[in-house]
């Protein structure tokens, strides 16, 4: 009984040890930002990483705090997609164009995995990161 629960409790260590470095295997800074804009479109930096030890490529998306998809956005350079090297960061700029309807745009920008490998094939595991965004627009 004692050598199962032993092996039960190593099983879980190896488990939670897999979750951990899956979860940190690509990031996106910064987390949280309030910031105020003076014009109709406002610019806004992002720091996209590769913590993966091979290639992947990672798609841009961005919604609105329900998790609806927002309108309004685009990234400067009009790519979606960007693949990275392993152990690589990469800059993102993306334009929002502020709300007629509010003053106020409280978003959610999020990177998903979308392919791993030289080839980037579909990964067997998805990772997203998100980061929360409040744009106060002074100018509609």
């Amino acid at each position: 009984m004692f050598n199962t629960i032993v092996k039960a409790a190593a099983v879980t260590a190896i488990a939670v040890t897999a979750m951990t470095s899956t979860v940190s295997a690509h990031g996106m800074t910064p987390g949280f930002e309030k910031e105020t804009a003076t014009a109709a479109v406002h610019a806004k930096r992002y720091e996209l990483s590769n913590k993966y030890q091979f290639p992947a490529s990672f798609k841009v998306e961005v919604f609105e705090k329900d998790f609806t998809p927002a309108k309004g956005w685009k990234p400067a350079n009009g790519k979606y997609e960007y693949k990275l090297k392993p152990q690589s960061e990469r800059n993102i700029d993306l334009w929002f164009k502020a709300d007629p309807e509010q003053m106020d745009r409280k978003l959610i920008v999020c990177t998903t995995l979308t392919g791993v490998g030289l080839e980037l094939e579909k990964p067997g595991n998805i990772s997203r990161v998100c980061s929360r965004l409040l744009v106060r627009f002074l100018s509609r």
